[in-house]
């Protein structure tokens, strides 16, 4: 029955009780077959794919406004941004470099990321 009864860890392990009643796993074992619609999924998948490539048709814009749209997003947030944070008084300097150039950077990272998918 034991492999090692001299070892303490045994002792341990044989000694091991918990509150939680036994219970199997596998009590409630059913069937999911019959609830899969392959029609169904399919048709939703296709009417989802048309309804997306109608929506990205309609917000097809012109270059020159993407850059403008994002210029005028990141600066007013920067703004706002360093507005909430200089209200802090309490904090050094060094804190607000440190954060103002995280969130730069990940300004410029979703910038370019719009830049690769527009």
């Amino acid at each position: 029955m034991h492999r090692y009864p001299s070892l303490k860890e045994s002792r341990i392990i044989r000694n091991f009780a918990t509150t939680w009643p036994k219970n199997s796993y596998n009590q409630n074992k059913k069937s999911v077959s019959g609830s899969y619609n392959s029609a169904g999924q399919a048709i939703g998948r296709s009417v989802s794919i048309v309804i997306l490539y109608l929506v990205c048709s309609l917000i097809r814009i012109p270059p020159a406004l993407q850059d403008m749209a994002i210029e005028v997003m990141s600066t007013a947030t920067i703004g706002y941004t360093a507005i909430i944070h200089l209200q802090v008084r309490y904090k050094s300097v060094f804190f607000y470099l440190k954060y103002v150039g995280y969130f730069c950077s990940s300004m410029i990272g979703v910038r370019f990321a719009l830049r690769s998918l527009l």
